[in-house]
């Protein structure tokens, strides 16, 4: 199967990434493009550019994916949610609905539980 990871340069991402390239998985990494990629490099994966502000790029780059790996993250918890709303809740719905316009087999969300906002009841999250 085919899988893409968006957000593989960072800490979760890299570390999913090694593994599926280790598991022999056919493996591409979304990044931006100005990205260190240089650990990606040395695993056996394809990495290419995805402009995350154009929809059209995103949707080239899960074309032809049966699995979309989620682990994009905005790494500044500390400063209020409109500074990384449009990374943690905006980017992560736009992902999301591009592969299930092209009906990817899973959507897999590794990243984090932001994108459910701060003014929910602290209570356990129903994903369903």
């Amino acid at each position: 199967m085919k899988s893409i990871v968006f957000g593989g340069t960072g800490f979760i991402g890299s570390h999913v990434v090694e593994q599926l390239a280790l598991a022999g998985h056919d493996v591409t990494v979304a990044v931006r493009k100005n990205s260190n990629t240089s650990f990606l490099e040395s695993l056996d994966v394809e990495i290419m550019q995805v402009d995350f502000t154009d929809s059209d790029s995103i949707s080239a780059a899960i074309k032809e994916n049966s699995i979309v790996y989620n682990c994009i993250a905005d790494p500044k918890l500390h400063q209020p949610i409109k500074k990384y709303r449009e990374i943690e809740v905006e980017l992560t719905r736009q992902i999301a609905e591009i592969a299930s316009k092209q009906k990817v087999q899973r959507f897999v969300q590794l990243s984090t539980v932001v994108v459910y906002g701060f003014d929910r009841p602290p209570k356990p999250i129903d994903e369903r």
